[in-house]
C-alpha cells in the first residue's frame, strides 16, 4: 500500500485582523455615543439626589426649630454664598451668630459632583428659622442646578415660603 502523503489543511480558528478592526471600530462608535448620555444621566441623578437632600435638610431645620424652641440656621460652611462647598444645619444656642461644633446638627461637606445650589432672598448665605419653624429672613427661591451649566438638564427650583413650607416649580 502506498503511503498517502496528502497535506491536510488545519481548520482556521480565531478572528482575522479585518474582523477584529471592524469590531473595535463599532465599539468605539458606540462608546462615543454612550459616554455623553451616561454623563448626563449621572448629572441628572446627582441633581435629583442633591435637591432631595437639601430639601430634607431645610425641612429638618424647620422641624428642629419647632421641637427645640430655638433659632435653627442652614448656612454655607464658609459664610459665603457658595453652597457648592457644603453647608450645615445648626442651633445658635449662644446667640453669637456663628456655628460652634457643639451647635451643629447636620453637616454636608460638599454638593455632589456637577451640582450647585443658589438662593435668592434677603440673605443668600443662610436660611434662619425661628422657634416656630418659620423663616426669619424672608422667603427664598432655591435653585439646584447642573454645574457647569448644561442646557439639556433643567434646574430644580424650590420655593421656601416664610411659613417654612416648600414647593417645587415645574
Amino acid at each position: 500500500m502506498p503511503h498517502d502523503r496528502r497535506i491536510r489543511k488545519q481548520a482556521q480558528s480565531g478572528f482575522t485582523l479585518i474582523e477584529l478592526m471592524i469590531t473595535i471600530a463599532i465599539m468605539a462608535i458606540l462608546f462615543g455615543v454612550a459616554i455623553p448620555s451616561f454623563s448626563d444621566f449621572l448629572t441628572r441623578s446627582n441633581l435629583r439626589s442633591s435637591s432631595i437632600d437639601f430639601q430634607a435638610d431645610v425641612k429638618f431645620a424647620s422641624e428642629q426649630a419647632r421641637m427645640q424652641g430655638e433659632s435653627v440656621i442652614v448656612s454655607t460652611l464658609d459664610g459665603s454664598v457658595n453652597w457648592k462647598n457644603g453647608y450645615q444645619v445648626w442651633v445658635d444656642e449662644n446667640a453669637d451668630n456663628t456655628a460652634q461644633d457643639t451647635e451643629v446638627l447636620r453637616h454636608r461637606d460638599s454638593m455632589k459632583a456637577g451640582v450647585k445650589v443658589s438662593l435668592n432672598g434677603n440673605d443668600m448665605a443662610r436660611v434662619r428659622f425661628n422657634r416656630n419653624g418659620t423663616v426669619l429672613n424672608g422667603a427664598h427661591k432655591i435653585t439646584v442646578s447642573a454645574y457647569p451649566a448644561n442646557t439639556s438638564i433643567p434646574d430644580k427650583k424650590i420655593n421656601l415660603l416664610t411659613s417654612g413650607m416648600m414647593n417645587q416649580d415645574s
